[in-house]
């Protein structure tokens, strides 16, 4: 091959495409392909439909049960976020009310107040359980 100015001369002719050593699916390939395609659009359109949603909302609540069940389980020490929630948490507690000066070891607050209310309880709930400082330390 020589480049002249952007203009390519080649030496030899190009090679015949599709090469020969290159497998191209028939047209029977391709019609199984649209009609498994038909089918499962046939078979989402039938099962999207309002009655199934109880089902399909038992279905997926039981899954995640089961799923968060053998994380707890099978995974040692499971703790996401947990002490810096607590360090948002007392802020809190103590009497900071503007979200600019509450933080935790992973940054500031980004969570609406509910989630404030809501780990207050979890830190008393902990702190009953016998977790002194509301960290999940046992210093009893």
């Amino acid at each position: 091959v020589v480049s002249y100015h952007s203009r390519i001369v080649l030496d030899h002719p190009p090679p015949p495409w599709p090469p020969s050593s290159c497998v191209i699916p028939t047209r029977n390939v391709l019609t199984i392909h649209l009609n498994m395609t038909s089918h499962v659009h046939k078979l989402y359109h039938r099962l999207a439909q309002p009655t199934y949603d109880a089902p399909y909302l038992i279905l997926l609540l039981v899954a995640e049960a089961i799923l968060t069940t053998l994380i707890v389980l099978r995974v040692p020490y499971t703790e996401i976020d947990w002490e810096a929630y607590m360090q948002e948490v007392t802020t809190y507690q103590e009497g900071e009310r503007d979200y600019v000066n509450i933080r935790g070891g992973t940054g500031p607050l980004v969570y609406p107040a509910g989630f404030l209310y809501l780990y207050s309880w979890f830190k008393s709930l902990a702190i009953s359980g016998g977790a002194r400082d509301g960290n999940g330390a046992n210093n009893s």
